[in-house]
């Protein structure tokens, strides 16, 4: 492991698990060491949807956030939704560069700028989601499947 340093928090929030990581560099071993670490508070906290700050650099290139999704869809069952929220304009492009990636290896992932627009897309479709897991159709409230 290299000498960089990065602080992460969780915390569990209602419908979500709340996660922070701020870092004044970046490598590849740090992001997939705090990957595996969110994997096993996810785990641990029986969370679907993760709601992921990052106040840090990002790599330039996608590789290491395409092989952190697969870290992810591998390690959890069940699918879960992530929102990233990442305030510096200069990281927008190659965020959204890595929500497509992690799209493409099977993640519901998306990049915000904003806290507010995050926690919304984050808690969309909480309703339907809460039925499914009972075994219950939205369409058929009450209706095993």
């Amino acid at each position: 492991m290299d000498d960089i340093t990065y602080n992460l928090t969780f915390e569990e929030r209602d419908a979500y698990l709340y996660a922070c990581v701020e870092a004044d560099s970046v490598s590849f071993e740090m992001v997939i060491e705090y990957t595996n670490k969110i994997v096993q508070r996810l785990k641990s906290s029986r969370r679907k949807r993760l709601l992921l700050i990052n106040e840090s650099p990002v790599l330039p290139s996608t590789d290491c956030y395409l092989i952190a999704s697969y870290i992810i869809k591998n390690a959890i069952a069940e699918n879960v939704r992530i929102a990233i929220v990442d305030r510096s304009p200069q990281n927008r492009v190659k965020q959204q560069q890595i929500s497509t990636a992690s799209r493409d290896a099977g993640l519901d992932m998306q990049a915000f700028p904003d806290f507010n627009e995050a926690e919304e897309w984050i808690l969309g479709n909480i309703n339907s989601d809460c039925m499914n897991t009972r075994g219950l159709s939205p369409d058929h409230r009450g209706v095993a499947k």
